[in-house]
Protein backbone atom coordinates (compact mmCIF):
# COMPACT_ATOMS: atom_id res chain seq x y z
CA UNK A 1 0.00 0.00 0.00
CA UNK A 2 2.80 2.41 0.88
CA UNK A 3 4.62 1.71 -2.37
CA UNK A 4 1.45 2.39 -4.32
CA UNK A 5 1.06 5.78 -2.61
CA UNK A 6 4.72 6.59 -3.27
CA UNK A 7 4.27 5.77 -6.97
CA UNK A 8 1.28 8.10 -7.19
CA UNK A 9 3.21 10.89 -5.47
CA UNK A 10 6.25 10.46 -7.71
CA UNK A 11 4.04 10.47 -10.82
CA UNK A 12 2.34 13.69 -9.70
CA UNK A 13 5.74 15.27 -9.07
CA UNK A 14 6.98 14.19 -12.51
CA UNK A 15 3.83 15.63 -14.11
CA UNK A 16 4.38 18.94 -12.31
CA UNK A 17 7.97 19.09 -13.59
CA UNK A 18 6.76 18.49 -17.16
CA UNK A 19 4.16 21.24 -16.83
CA UNK A 20 6.74 23.58 -15.31
CA UNK A 21 9.16 23.02 -18.20
CA UNK A 22 6.38 23.54 -20.75
CA UNK A 23 5.31 26.70 -18.97
CA UNK A 24 8.84 28.11 -19.04
CA UNK A 25 9.19 27.36 -22.74
CA UNK A 26 5.83 28.96 -23.42
CA UNK A 27 6.83 32.08 -21.49
CA UNK A 28 10.12 32.39 -23.39
CA UNK A 29 8.26 32.04 -26.70
CA UNK A 30 5.82 34.77 -25.69
CA UNK A 31 8.69 37.09 -24.74
CA UNK A 32 10.38 36.43 -28.09
CA UNK A 33 7.17 37.24 -29.95
CA UNK A 34 6.71 40.48 -28.01
CA UNK A 35 10.31 41.53 -28.69
CA UNK A 36 9.88 40.74 -32.39
CA UNK A 37 6.66 42.76 -32.52
CA UNK A 38 8.31 45.74 -30.82
CA UNK A 39 11.22 45.53 -33.26
CA UNK A 40 8.83 45.56 -36.23
CA UNK A 41 6.95 48.58 -34.85
CA UNK A 42 10.16 50.49 -34.16
CA UNK A 43 11.48 49.69 -37.63
CA UNK A 44 8.23 50.81 -39.26
CA UNK A 45 8.24 54.04 -37.24
CA UNK A 46 11.86 54.70 -38.17
CA UNK A 47 11.14 54.10 -41.86
CA UNK A 48 8.19 56.48 -41.84
CA UNK A 49 9.86 59.21 -39.77
CA UNK A 50 13.53 58.59 -40.55
CA UNK A 51 13.95 61.45 -43.02
CA UNK A 52 12.10 63.90 -40.78
CA UNK A 53 14.25 63.00 -37.79
CA UNK A 54 17.43 63.18 -39.86
CA UNK A 55 16.57 66.66 -41.15
CA UNK A 56 15.65 67.79 -37.63
CA UNK A 57 19.01 66.59 -36.28
CA UNK A 58 20.82 68.35 -39.13
CA UNK A 59 18.96 71.61 -38.49
CA UNK A 60 19.67 71.41 -34.77
CA UNK A 61 23.34 70.66 -35.37
CA UNK A 62 23.66 73.55 -37.82
CA UNK A 63 21.87 75.88 -35.42
CA UNK A 64 24.10 74.93 -32.50
CA UNK A 65 27.33 75.20 -34.49
CA UNK A 66 26.46 78.68 -35.80
CA UNK A 67 25.65 80.04 -32.31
Amino acid sequence: MVRWIERIRSKRTADKVKVSRWSKAQTMTEYALVVALVAVVVYAAYQSMGKDVSSLVTKTSTSMSSS
